[in-house]
């Protein structure tokens, strides 16, 4: 079933062009086609308008072509005259210790116009997601994250891949414990550290950390601690 580029032809005629636009429908309908009901099981790559009313406008399938460099998940360029890209890209052994998962990604231009300029955030909003317990930290899952080390009893640095700093350091930390010990009453509270001024514990390319026991206000090390930054 032939394709034609060029439809329609402004160098032919309405009736010209008749016949080669016939072909381009035909050919959606067949390519692109929802088949609801499966009745041609060719058709897999999306929703023609005008297949079935109900599903009228409406994408039954988004195809993600997994782009690699030397085996790597690659992230795509943005097109010119576009704003930003939509993709999935699978986590890498060394992000996700535990699992590695498919997730989606945004790519959007930081400047008008000016494709080549861009940032990369996680559309479940997470930038950093660590767990880690005692002393040294072992970190189970992680994404864009360099390193996570313990300067203290409870106390964290969290070290940010500085190939992919976040945009500001205005973003929002969330994190939590839980205690060592099996007494419901010794619950582990999680914070920023405290300091005379931003840049001391939270930039563009790592945040420090701390858990205290909810009793004392003494720091303590949580049998487990998970962070997520997101935003900026």
């Amino acid at each position: 079933m032939p394709w034609n580029s060029v439809s329609p032809n402004p160098a032919q005629s309405v009736a010209d062009n008749l016949s080669p636009m016939q072909q381009n429908t035909a050919y959606i309908k067949a390519t692109m086609g929802s088949d609801p009901i499966g009745e041609n099981t060719d058709v897999v790559r999306d929703h023609f308008w005008n297949v079935d009313s109900t599903l009228d406008g409406r994408h039954r399938f988004i195809q993600s072509p997994a782009f690699t460099v030397g085996g790597l998940p690659d992230d795509p360029i943005i097109g010119s005259a576009m704003n930003q890209v939509i993709y999935a890209k699978l986590k890498t052994a060394v992000e996700s210790v535990a699992q590695q998962d498919v997730q989606p990604f945004a790519r959007c231009t930081k400047t008008a116009g000016d494709s080549s300029v861009s940032s990369i955030m996680q559309l479940l909003g997470i930038r950093a997601c660590v767990l880690f317990n005692g002393d040294p930290a072992t970190i189970l899952y992680k994404h864009n994250v360099l390193s996570v080390v313990r300067t203290a009893e409870g106390r964290y640095t969290v070290t940010f891949d500085v190939a992919n700093p976040l945009p500001s350091d205005n973003y929002l930390v969330l994190g939590g414990a839980f205690s060592t010990s099996g007494n419901t009453a010794s619950t582990i509270d999680f914070f920023v550290q405290t300091a005379a001024t931003v840049a001391t514990v939270k930039t563009t390319t790592f945040v420090k950390v701390m858990t205290k026991k909810t009793s004392s206000n003494e720091y303590d090390d949580a049998e487990q601690v998970w962070l997520i930054c997101f935003g900026g």
